[in-house]
Parts: C-alpha cells; structure tokens; sequence
C-alpha cells in the first residue's frame, strides 16, 4: 500500500536535516517508500486545509509539533502522527527526543575537567527541550556544590537577533572565567557574537558550549564552535517506523509515549579549549593531557615537559582537581573511548589503540577501574539504553 505522509518541519536547521536523514533511511528500508508531502510551517492557516485535503485512511503525519495550536489542528484531522519536537511539556502524539540529562551530563563532564568554578546557561523561554536541559544542568551542578547562572529568551526575539544589547550587559557582569552551556548551536552563534561586541575572549574568559553539533554553524564562526552531539537521525528513523507500524495496524488511537534518546558525546573545537585553574604548572598539565592522553602520554613525559619536580606537581594537581596525573589520563582516555563505543561500530583493539594503549588487556583493565565495566559490557549496556523500549 502506498502511504502518503507528512512532513512537518518548523525550519531548515541542522537538526531538522539530521531527523530528515533518519526519515530518508527509514524510507530505504521499505519495499514501497512512501509519498512524502513536505510541509514548512508558515502560518496555521495554511496547515489545516493541507491536511485535510488527504486525511483518509493510510496517510499520516512526522514532524515537529512545536505548539498546542498545531497539535490542536493536528488531533482534529483524525490523522496517526508521530511528533520529534520537545517544545511542549505534555505532548499528546508518541514522541521521540533528545535526553535532556545525558546532554547536561557531557556539559558539565567537560566544564568540570577543565576546572571551571562558575557557570552560566542560555536558554529560550516556553521551549521545554531548552527548559529541560536547563534544569538538569542546574541539577548536577549543585550535586557538586556549584551554582548556576541563567538567562532566557524568546524565540522570536532570537530569530530577530535582537537579544545581543541584554546578552552582551549579562555576560559582562557575569565572573570569570566562566563556562557557558548554550541550550542549542544558533544560541550559542548568538553568545559568541555577544562576546565579540563586548570584547570578551572565547575561551579564555568564556568558553562556549552548543547542542546538535551543527556542523554548517560550527566550522563557520570564530572560534570553531565546540558543540553536544546529540542523535537526530536516530530519532528520525524511529519516529518514521513508529508511524509506519501505527499506519499499517490502523490504529489512530493516541498514544502519550515519550522515547529519549542519549546524546552521543562533545565534539571539541576552539571556544572550550582552555582551562580554567589559577597554578600555571596543573594548568599546563591539564592542557597536554587533554591534548595528548589518547596518544599514548605518560605521566613520566608529561613531567618532563614542565618545569616543576613530579612531587610538587602531583600534590598540587591533586589538591585542585581530585585525581592524580595518571588518573586524569586515563579519565580523558575513557571519555573517548566511552564516545567510540557508544557511536561507532570498531573493534575493541581498534579503540584500545585510539585511545593511547598498545594492548587490549591494558586498555580493559584501566577502563574497568575508571568506569566500573568492562568496555564490553558498556558498550552492550549503553546500546540497550539508546534503545529504550521502542
């Protein structure tokens, strides 16, 4: 049977080109692709009679649901629709998006290591993807007896740019040096550009953090945009085989299930490439194990480097950052190496050796002390989780 579905997306971003990938690789999978309509949300007006033109049994509707006037519309055409927006806090269609607290976990993973003390979020009112990621940024924060700086938006003044006068103000009066998570790549653009008018330097006053790793937005600024990789094509695909098996089952009845996917890992540029503690000697040291822990440096080289004894060293890096020389490295090396088992498909020895170690065992062994599992097995457990209980 030939579907006709719609495809309903608020704008032309890199994540919605990331959920569009995932309907593409859905629609490869079917012995009979569907009828894909496309429709760019312009005004509700134009919405209702698109839909209703064809609302008969077998067609149906993806995409972003991005207010209760649009899901009002479509819970009235009587339509099967799966929704990929998380702006509302209760949707109504089965939904699939992005975990707000695995994002937020990376965040602070990767301020935390760099030494930060104060940290600051910028978000959009009303949109609850933003407004989640928020709250859980707050969360762990405070679990480490750190506080947050917040700051919101609305939409439509973002999309107007005209929010850069009060973000300017704000980060002027914020401490430094500070660590800012932004709640998505386009905030994050609109932060840079606000430090650029006040002559504020990213990273080294205020290192920026973005999400969905838009890579059109975040090779282009200045600095190179480091950014939350978070898995749109995942939720696409999902989302486009839970509408097929609703339209082949013809059953319309609305199902409140809400699917989150966990973010995939950081991907490092120049606007968080700096480290924030006051000693220049752990500065330096944190700075060439971040640079070079996965590949292959010792404890014994990296002091060498430095011109300060292995003793004075140690006990200062312990006092600030909790960990010794030998634990931070293996800590970064087990942070890729968490990232290449979560998102890719490489032998354990492939990612053994990309992570700085010559032998497997080694590798296990460090990585089970760090993590608490075996690589194996977090792997198998962190691909269950991804699976949640689609």
């Amino acid at each position: 049977m030939n579907f006709h579905v719609a495809i309903l997306m608020t704008d032309q971003g890199g994540y919605a080109r990331q959920l569009l990938a995932g309907v593409a690789r859905h629609q490869r999978s079917l012995s009979e692709p569907w009828s894909l309509h496309m429709i760019r949300l312009r005004s509700l007006d134009a919405l209702t009679p698109c839909l209703r033109a064809w609302a008969a049994d077998g067609n149906g509707v993806l995409g972003r649901v991005d207010s209760l006037d649009v899901q009002n519309i479509l819970v009235e055409t009587g339509l099967p629709v799966v929704n990929v927006s998380g702006s509302l806090a209760n949707p109504v269609f089965p939904s699939y998006l992005q975990d707000p607290s695995s994002a937020a976990s990376l965040a602070v993973e990767l301020f935390w290591s760099r030494g930060f003390r104060h940290y600051a979020f910028v978000g959009l009112h009303r949109a609850h993807w933003s407004i989640d990621r928020g709250r859980e940024f707050r969360s762990f924060l405070a679990a480490k007896g750190r506080s947050l700086q917040e700051i919101g938006f609305e939409l439509v003044d973002v999309r107007a740019d005209r929010i850069r006068e009060s973000l300017a103000n704000w980060l002027k009066s914020m401490p430094k040096p500070l660590a800012l998570w932004a709640c998505d790549d386009e905030m994050a653009v609109h932060v840079l550009n606000a430090c650029r008018q006040s002559h504020i330097p990213v990273p080294d006053e205020v290192a920026v953090l973005g999400v969905d790793n838009d890579e059109a937005i975040s090779e282009l600024v200045v600095p190179g945009l480091s950014s939350v990789v978070v898995d749109g094509e995942e939720a696409g695909f999902r989302a486009a085989r839970h509408l097929h098996h609703i339209m082949t089952s013809r059953d319309p009845t609305l199902v409140p299930l809400v699917h989150r996917l966990p973010a995939r890992g950081v991907a490092l540029r120049r606007s968080t490439d700096v480290t924030a503690v006051e000693d220049d000697h752990v500065a330096a040291a944190l700075r060439l194990i971040l640079d070079e822990a996965c590949y292959g440096l010792r404890v014994a080289e990296l002091v060498s480097r430095l011109p300060v004894s292995r003793r004075v060293l140690e006990r200062r890096f312990k006092a600030i950052t909790g960990r010794t020389l030998l634990e931070e490295i293996w800590t970064v090396q087990c942070r890729h190496a968490k990232s290449l088992l979560e998102t890719t498909d490489f032998s354990m020895m492939e990612i053994a050796e990309r992570c700085g170690y010559e032998h497997l065992e080694h590798f296990s062994t460090v990585f089970k002390k760090t993590t608490g599992q075996p690589p194996g097995l977090y792997r198998r457990v962190s691909r269950r989780r991804a699976l949640g209980s689609t």
